[in-house]
This record gives structure tokens, C-alpha cells and sequence, in this order.
């Protein structure tokens, strides 16, 4: 019953879209052109964010062993157990860029978690800007440790590059970070390169993201055929995808760079009916399940230590149990 519900509502919202009745944001085009090499790169370090808290922070895993990220080395990993949150922030010496990204939603679970989706906005970071609460909560869990990880990691590379990433879920905690960032810690993302995000505020919140950044960075919000999760929640609700998408078609065969509205009718909202779960955890032509199943069976061989509260400058006093992170010297 949920999965129909849910596919009718996917149907009313592509409606409106094609036909005009949900406008888009215009804004400004993007600083760089979208870089293939640059993308292929994010989605390793976004499959890495799969994998247990350790094997991050050894930087072992399937993705990790990719020629384009094998020498990078996180400098702090936030994690929360009980909303199972990472986040890790690395240093990339052949970019000059400090790599920020966020775990997304449990692969194995991805129905369910479509299906649980409400579309409750809240109040936060700016006069009118309104997040979805649960991807605000998912954020905030691990917030003080990752804000804390990013602000050092500037202060040894002041003049580096800042780039987000995440897949998924993950993507959705990019943008709420680098708005987050901006108006918190002054630090300003260069680059990001999302995959197969939801949506995540609502129009002000968009326009607020324009403001700080359309003119100074490059955004990329990557979608791939009938991956369902960029359709939610739906835009009827007051929900709004900020720039600029680039629509992957259902074989990988190729893309376009979709124009500046962030909601182009001719990309991923031509589809009335997105229903390919298995586009969702494909792309690139990288099968993150395979991935994921990888990374477990790497854990199942591993002895996981706990892992200990990384400064007392990290604020709130930690509970057995939730926020388990480390920072690196």
C-alpha cells in the first residue's frame, strides 16, 4: 500500500512539473564545467563513507583502493551510532583540497526508507530557510564533531580548495553542510558533486544557497534514469532542488548538464513513474551494492575498537553509545 501511495504521488508531482505548475529557480550558470574525472573521484570517496567507522579511518576498503583517492588519509571521522551518521574529512595533496563527505542512506534499506519518508520542514540556519527535519536531525547528530574536523583541516590548509560530497542521503547533508559551513564557520565549499540526492529545503533555502555560492562555486547534483530518491520530497510540499543536475541516462551511456533551474523538465522530472531502485545504487557504472557487501565483508574480518571523543573543544559531553568520533593529528 505504501509503495503505491508513493508512486502516485511521484505521478501528481511530475505532472505539476511538466506542466508548469511548480516553478523553478533561476539562477546563475556554474563557475566550471562538470568534470568527469573529478565526479568518478567523488562517488569513490561517497562509496568509502559505506564502510565501518574503522575501515574509514584505516582507509581500507574496496573503494578506498582506487587509484584516484588511494592517498588520501581522513583527518578526522564523525560518526553517531545511534542515527548511524559518519561523515570524514580528508586532505587530498594532489588537488590542494580538503574532502568533506557524508555516509548516505543504508543501501540494504532504501525502500523502507522511501517508503518511511514524511515531508516535514523545519525552521533552521536562515531567516525563512525551512530543512527537512529528518535530514536536519541526521546532520545535527553528528554537527559539532564534523564542524570541528572541517575548521581544523582549514586552518592547515587555508588557501585549499573545499569540496562536498555524499550519495543518497548524503548528498541531501552536503548542501545543508555547506550553507551550514558558510553562515556557521565562514568556510566557503568550491566544489561539490552529490549523487542521487532528495530534495532538502524549501525555496528560500535554495535561494539562500544561490546567494552564497552561485557565483563562487560549482555544484553538481548528479542523477542517474529512474532513481526514485531525487523525486522526494515532492516539490507540491515546498521542497526545491537547488543546481545544477546532470542527468545520467538509465544504460550510463551518457549525460547532460541539465540547465540552471534546478528542476529541469527534461531530466530526471520527465519521468512520471521513477521507480528504479536499482538505478539508485548504480552509478557511473559503480554498483555501490557490490561495493557495500564488500565493505561488510571486510568488517565481519575486522576487530572494531571503540572509537574515543576526539577534543573537549567538541562541546557537548558524549552519550555511551551515540557520537564515536576521532580526529587525526
Amino acid at each position: 500500500m505504501a509503495r503505491s501511495l508513493f508512486a502516485l504521488a511521484m505521478v501528481v508531482v511530475a505532472a505539476l512539473a511538466v506542466f508548469g505548475l511548480v516553478s523553478p529557480m533561476p539562477v546563475a550558470a556554474q563557475v566550471e564545467p562538470y568534470n568527469t574525472t573529478l565526479a568518478k573521484q567523488m562517488l569513490h570517496l561517497s562509496g568509502a563513507a559505506y564502510c565501518d567507522r574503522q575501515n574509514v579511518l584505516d582507509w581500507d576498503c574496496s573503494f578506498c583502493k582506487e587509484s584516484d583517492v588511494a592517498g588520501l588519509k581522513p583527518m578526522g571521522v564523525a560518526y553517531n551510532s545511534t542515527t548511524n551518521m559518519l561523515a570524514y574529512v580528508s586532505y587530498d595533496e594532489a588537488r590542494d583540497s580538503v574532502m568533506i563527505v557524508f555516509r548516505g542512506t543504508a543501501i540494504l534499506s532504501i525502500l523502507d526508507w522511501l517508503e518511511d519518508l514524511d515531508f516535514f520542514a523545519i525552521p533552521v540556519l536562515c531567516p525563512g530557510c525551512e530543512v527537512h527535519e529528518g535530514f536536519y536531525k541526521a546532520y545535527e547528530s553528528i554537527r559539532i564533531d564534523f564542524l570541528n574536523f572541517v575548521t581544523a583541516a582549514r586552518k592547515q590548509h587555508p588557501q585549499s580548495d573545499v569540496i562536498i560530497t555524499g550519495h543518497s542521503l548524503g548528498g541531501a547533508l552536503a548542501y545543508i553542510a555547506a550553507v551550514d559551513l558558510s553562515i556557521t564557520a565562514g568556510i566557503n565549499v568550491t566544489h561539490s558533486y552529490t549523487f542521487g540526492a532528495p530534495r532538502v529545503g524549501n525555496r528560500i533555502f535554495a535561494d539562500t544557497w544561490a546567494q552564497i555560492y552561485q557565483e563562487d562555486a560549482t555544484f553538481y547534483r548528479i542523477t542517474h534514469g529512474l532513481d526514485p530518491v531525487p523525486h522526494v520530497p515532492p516539490m507540491l510540499s515546498g521542497f526545491q532542488h537547488p543546481p545544477t543536475e546532470v542527468y545520467y541516462d538509465g544504460l550510463n551511456t551518457g549525460f547532460k548538464v541539465c540547465d540552471e533551474s534546478g528542476e529541469d523538465p527534461t531530466c530526471a522530472d520527465q519521468w512520471l513513474l521513477p521507480v528504479g531502485v536499482t538505478d539508485h545504487v548504480t552509478y557511473l557504472g559503480i554498483d555501490f551494492l557490490a561495493e557495500f557487501l564488500k565493505c561488510a565483508i571486510i568488517e565481519d574480518k575486522k576487530q572494531v575498537e571503540p572509537m574515543v571523543e576526539p577534543h573537549a573543544a567538541a562541546g557537548a559531553a558524549t552519550k555511551k553509545g551515540q557520537r564515536q568520533s576521532i580526529a587525526l593529528a
